[in-house]
C-alpha cells in the first residue's frame, strides 16, 4: 500500500509495552540511539530534534518513533508539563511531536495502548480517525465495549478535538467462525453507531500468535523459518493483507 500510493508514513508508538516498536525491530532504549514521543514532550525537544528522532525502517517511506522505557510515567507527569509550558495537557503531543513532523509525512499513525491515560487523551486530541481492534471472546469483548464508551467521555473533555465519532473504525479480531459467541458478538459490532465496522475480519489463525512470540509478524518472517505449515502462513498473510488494504483505504479517505 505504501509503495502503491508513494506515501511517507510516520508511526509513533505511544504504548509503553512497545509491541509496535519491537515489530519494526526497535527494542529497548539504550541498545541503539532511539528516542520516544514522551521524551520529546518531557525534554521540550526542538522541531529539528524531533524530526531527527524519526527512524527509518526496511520499508521505503516508513519511519518509526519507538516507545521508551519510561513512557509509562507520562500520566503522572503530564499535568506538570502542562503547568510548566502553559500548554493544555491534552495538546502536549500535538505541540511537541505532531506539529514538527506534520508537513514531512503524508500519514501519521499513533499507536496507543487501551488505557484511559494521558497518552490516550493526547492521541485522541491529535487524531482525525481512530482504529480499534476488538477481540470477540466474551471477556475481551465486554472490556472493549466499555473502553469505547469511555472514549466518548474523553472526547467531551478535550477542548478542540479533531476526531469525528463517525471516523471511529472497528475490526473484529481473533475471529473464529465456528464459535457461536464470536458470531453473536460480531453482529453486535455491526450495530454499533456511529462507529463503522471493517468488512474484513482478523481471523484467529495460529501463525499470528506463533510469530508474535518471537517479536515478528506474518509479513516479516521467512517461510523457511516458520515452524508450522507454510500454507497456514500464506493464509494468515492474505487475511492480514486484506485488513491492511481496507485500513489504508479508510485512512486515506479521511485524510483527503
Amino acid at each position: 500500500n505504501l509503495i502503491r500510493h508513494q506515501l511517507r508514513v510516520a508511526v509513533i508508538d505511544m504504548d509503553p509495552q512497545g509491541s509496535t516498536s519491537v515489530a519494526f525491530g526497535f527494542a529497548g532504549l539504550g541498545k541503539v540511539p532511539q528516542h520516544s514521543a514522551i521524551e520529546a514532550i518531557a525534554s521540550r525537544a526542538t522541531p529539528e530534534t524531533v524530526r531527527s528522532w524519526m527512524l527509518p525502517t526496511s520499508s521505503d517511506g516508513l519511519f518509526v518513533m519507538p516507545a521508551g522505557t519510561a513512557d509509562g510515567f507520562f500520566s503522572l507527569q503530564a499535568y506538570q508539563h502542562a503547568a510548566d509550558t502553559g500548554i493544555n495537557m491534552t495538546e502536549l503531543l500535538t505541540k511537541y511531536v505532531i506539529d514538527p513532523i506534520r508537513d514531512h509525512f503524508d500519514l501519521i499513525l499513533l499507536d496507543a495502548g487501551p488505557h484511559l491515560d494521558a497518552a490516550l487523551i493526547n492521541t485522541l486530541q491529535a487524531s482525525d480517525s481512530l482504529f480499534v481492534a476488538i477481540g470477540l471472546d466474551p471477556l475481551e469483548f465486554d472490556s472493549s465495549l466499555k473502553f469505547l464508551e469511555s472514549i466518548h467521555g474523553l472526547l467531551a473533555n478535550i477542548p478542540s478535538p479533531n476526531l469525528d465519532p463517525a471516523s471511529v473504525w472497528l475490526l473484529g479480531s481473533k475471529f473464529d467462525g465456528t464459535n457461536p459467541q464470536h458470531l453473536d458478538n460480531y453482529m453486535m459490532l455491526k450495530n454499533l453507531e456511529p462507529a463503522k465496522l471493517f468488512v474484513n475480519r482478523m481471523e484467529q489463525l495460529r501463525p499470528f500468535s506463533s510469530v508474535t512470540e518471537d517479536g515478528r509478524t506474518v509479513f516479516t518472517i521467512q517461510p523457511k523459518h516458520y515452524a508450522g505449515d507454510t500454507r497456514s502462513l500464506r493464509r494468515a498473510q492474505n487475511v492480514a493483507e486484506n485488513v491492511v488494504a481496507e485500513f489504508f483505504s479508510n485512512i486515506l479517505e479521511v485524510s483527503n
